[in-house]
């Protein structure tokens, strides 16, 4: 015969599959009936949280978050999710008082770390935003939201080229159409940048430690879509354009060129 520790679980399980499904009443019912069964159940005050954060009753979810917490401070993914909400209502600091415990709690939790990056990027805290979105894309290194804003910091620091990676990234593992074009936007305005910087690219300008944290079968296609977008630049200068930009974007992919022989 099952404990009611078990049977307050099944309910949970019930109540998280009615949550994707979108019937959340029934969602909410089942907690209820989970918390009837066991007032202890771990689960169920988390479960809430997230139901209502989908229904988009963001003060429930936080206050079921904060229950949660007050019974099992260490929930990891009870802060992210609250550190999250916390983030999108504009209050960073208390945002990132959960976010760094739920880092503490679990390193390996890759969401905290990227909404911790983006509550110290809305900060301008530039360094400790770049350092704990490295931190999800090595926990995750195909995703394209952490490549993405990950380029945005870099692009905020003014280190271009490592954007430019970042963005190419962001567009190999894309998988919203939507995205792409503002991500091309970007790349652009961080190729300008670097073709018209004073410092002339060196063999090693591309070879940087962003390019490490991806797969190795996806290093050099990323450079490739880099050499693709200032090549299709030398063909918007053309044969009679400035000559001074033009060998600027060819030492950009003669140097993009050694980074991929030697990826």
């Amino acid at each position: 015969m099952a404990g009611v520790t078990d049977v307050a679980d099944e309910w949970c399980d019930k109540g998280s599959t009615a949550c994707d499904a979108g019937e959340f009443t029934l969602a909410l019912e089942c907690y209820d009936r989970a918390e009837a069964c066991d007032s202890s159940c771990e689960r169920v005050h988390y479960e809430r949280g997230v139901t209502f954060e989908r229904m988009g009753n963001s003060a429930s979810a936080e206050r079921a978050y904060r229950v949660c917490l007050e019974r099992w401070p260490d929930h990891d993914m009870a802060l992210s999710n609250l550190g999250s909400l916390l983030r999108e209502q504009g209050k960073f600091d208390d945002a990132l008082r959960q976010l760094d415990k739920a880092v503490k709690a679990n390193p390996t939790r890759e969401e905290a770390w990227f909404h911790k990056g983006m509550c110290h990027r809305s900060l301008r805290q530039f360094p400790q935003a770049a350092s704990s979105l490295e931190r999800a894309v090595k926990l995750n290194a195909t995703d394209a939201d952490d490549w993405h804003w990950l380029g945005g910091v870099l692009q905020d620091m003014d280190r271009v080229r490592e954007a430019l990676v970042c963005y190419a990234a962001a567009r190999r593992f894309s998988i919203k159409p939507s995205q792409i074009p503002f991500l091309v936007q970007r790349s652009g305005m961080c190729g300008q940048r670097a073709a018209t910087s004073a410092a002339r690219p060196g063999p090693d300008a591309y070879r940087i430690p962003h390019l490490a944290l991806l797969p190795k079968e996806h290093r050099r296609p990323v450079l490739q879509i880099i050499v693709s977008d200032f090549g299709n630049a030398l063909q918007f200068l053309g044969p009679t354009g400035n000559v001074q930009a033009v060998q600027a974007v060819q030492g950009e992919i003669a140097s993009l060129n050694q980074a991929i022989m030697a990826s």
